[in-house]
């Protein structure tokens, strides 16, 4: 469990990222866009060409009265119905951009392309729309605020790591982590240096209780790219913690306020851990008389 004070820097970084977010209202059109990008819904079918020719020379015939189903066997890849029940709705924020501006913007058995997509060049054709109607908008209007507070304070922290990174030239023993397999970690693991965040050393066991948590035995269930991801995300915090520190932000009255709860926090999850810690691990034949004794409670 962290100690009383690495929460309380914990605290400390996070009222200092607070200071680099502007909190200036959202633009209205940010908003807005937030709000379609997953209260529209599109269904529509489409063929796909490897070049931007191809595609158009497609669309030239469609024009003149050929039919996707026609057209089809030249695509490299299609996706067409029977009937327009059977096409489902897609949220516009799965939809590529430019392809769901084309398609947003037509009426329904409207024909768009060639747009570059994800799949080549497409031809689209819209089924059927649905659009987010403004009172919807207006219901929803403050948790799009909230989720562009957030986004804004998780995109300053994010630069905000990577300037102080850079500057004290930080970095992480990513070769370390991908040559790790999924046995437990030998002690020489647990202390192997990752990075050096202001001369303190960050070592592998302060990153492996995150991949333990994953699950499976000795967090093998966690792959070399996600150990080094959560290597990343614990040498930011201690990056940010830091400068916070260096700041003065950990004497903040809004922190020192909060310390007595931080530390009761602290010693309440060491002493929980220091429980769990004690207990026998049970045997094969337990887990099984265990098992067997709530086979109902288990769906068995």
């Amino acid at each position: 469990s962290p100690p009383a004070s690495r929460i309380s820097f914990a605290t400390a970084s996070a009222a200092l990222v607070e200071s680099y977010t502007a909190r200036r209202p959202p633009d209205e059109a940010v908003l807005r866009e937030l709000f379609h990008s997953t209260a529209d819904f599109v269904a529509f079918e489409f063929l796909a060409y490897p070049s931007e020719k191809d595609a158009r020379a497609a669309r030239q015939r469609i024009d003149k009265g050929a039919t996707l189903v026609a057209e089809a066997p030249a695509a490299v890849a299609a996706r067409l119905f029977a009937k327009a029940s059977d096409a489902p709705l897609v949220m516009r924020a799965q939809v590529d951009g430019q392809l769901a501006r084309a398609l947003f913007g037509a009426a329904p058995g409207q024909v768009v392309g060639p747009v570059e997509a994800e799949k080549g060049w497409q031809l689209a054709r819209v089924v059927k729309k649905e659009i987010g109607s403004e009172a919807d908008f207006a219901a929803r209007r403050p948790a799009l605020v909230e989720s562009y507070n957030k986004q804004s304070t998780a995109a300053a922290r994010s630069h905000l790591v990577e300037q102080l990174k850079a500057k004290a030239g930080v970095k992480v023993d990513e070769q370390f982590l991908m040559d790790l397999r999924g046995t437990a970690p030998t002690r020489a693991q647990l202390e192997h240096v990752i990075a050096t965040v202001g001369g303190a050393p960050v070592r592998y066991a302060d990153v492996y209780p995150k991949i333990a948590s994953l699950g499976g035995q000795a967090g093998h269930m966690a792959s070399p790219g996600v150990k080094v991801q959560l290597a990343h995300s614990v040498v930011a915090d201690r990056v940010l913690e830091a400068f916070a520190v260096e700041r003065g932000f950990d004497k903040a009255p809004e922190i020192a306020a909060q310390r007595p709860e931080l530390e009761r926090n602290a010693l309440s999850q060491a002493a929980v851990r220091r429980i769990q810690a004690t207990v026998e691990r049970p045997g094969k034949r337990e887990v099984e008389g265990h098992y067997k004794k709530n086979a109902a409670r288990f769906g068995g």
